[in-house]
């Protein structure tokens, strides 16, 4: 399901998404490293945190794109993290 988002729709929004992994490979590694209820879970809180205010809390990569990868986020001490 995620290569065919990514390929149809992602391709067309790609310069809009303002994170490093976009949200689309964020939620593919989430679903790769945790198990499915969690990678759900961080899935949709990473989708929440994509509004206008994200710019305050994460620091930048070299091409300006609001860094939030899966391993800082289970490395946060997270209690979703399969066990």
């Amino acid at each position: 399901m995620h290569k065919i988002y990514q390929k149809y729709i992602t391709d067309l929004d790609s310069e809009r998404c303002k994170f490093s992994p976009s949200c689309s490979d964020f939620s593919r590694q989430a679903f790769e490293k945790t198990n499915s209820l969690s990678a759900f879970a961080m899935t949709a809180d990473r989708l929440l945190r994509d509004n206008s205010f994200a710019d305050r809390y994460y620091s930048k990569d070299d091409k300006g794109k609001l860094k939030d990868d899966v391993e800082r986020y289970l490395k946060c001490g997270t209690r979703l993290q399969s066990p």
